[in-house]
C-alpha cells in the first residue's frame, strides 16, 4: 500500500480497503491527477484477503517499495478501567495483525532488493493516551513499538520503519 502523496512523487499507488467501489473511484481520482493507481479489495484483520491483495498488486505494478499501513479500526469508547480483552481484540486484529500480515508480505522482497520502506500511519494515542480510547491506544502502543523494534533490526539491511 502506498500513500497517495508519494503518487506525486512518481510513484504508483496501490490502495487496499474493503470497497472496492470506492478504492476505484479513489484511483480514478489520482488518475485525473496524473498518477498511476490500482485498488484491491480487502480486509486489514483477514490475513489471507490481504495477504493476496499485495501478492496481486506486486505482480500487476512491480515490487511494493514503500508500505503505509493506516488501517482504522473504528473508534470504540472505552476508558482504561473498563477494557477487557474482548475490547482490545478488534483494535488488535486492525492495528497490529493487519499491520504485522502486511509487512510480511511485501518484506521478502524488500530484503532481495536491500531497500524499503515501512510507514506505520495510526499511533497519535501510543504517545499521548486518549482515556476514553483506552483499547486504541493500547493497540496503537504494540504498533509503534513493533514499529520501533522492526527499524532496529532491519536498518542494517537497508529498510526504513517508522511509525
Amino acid at each position: 500500500m502506498k500513500g497517495p502523496t508519494l503518487g506525486g512523487h512518481g510513484f504508483d499507488v496501490v490502495l487496499i480497503s474493503r470497497n472496492q467501489n470506492k478504492l476505484d473511484a479513489l484511483a480514478g481520482a489520482l488518475a485525473e491527477s496524473g498518477i498511476t493507481a490500482e485498488g484491491f479489495a480487502a480486509g486489514i484483520a483477514d490475513a489471507d484477503q490481504l495477504t493476496g491483495a499485495l501478492k496481486v498488486a506486486a505482480e500487476q505494478l512491480g515490487r511494493i517499495d514503500v508500505l503505509e499501513v493506516s488501517p482504522h479500526a473504528g473508534l470504540s469508547v472505552a476508558q482504561p478501567e473498563a477494557v477487557t480483552l474482548d475490547h482490545l481484540r478488534p483494535q488488535a486484529d486492525n492495528l497490529l495483525s493487519g499491520a504485522v500480515t502486511a509487512v510480511q508480505a511485501v518484506l521478502p522482497a524488500m530484503l532481495d532488493a536491500g531497500s524499503g520502506t515501512v510507514l506505520f500511519a495510526t499511533g497519535g494515542g501510543a504517545i499521548h493516551p486518549y482515556a476514553m480510547l483506552a483499547d486504541t491506544n493500547v493497540a496503537q502502543a504494540w504498533q509503534r513499538n513493533w514499529a520501533l523494534t522492526l527499524h532496529n533490526s532491519l536498518a542494517v539491511r537497508g529498510i526504513y520503519a517508522a511509525s
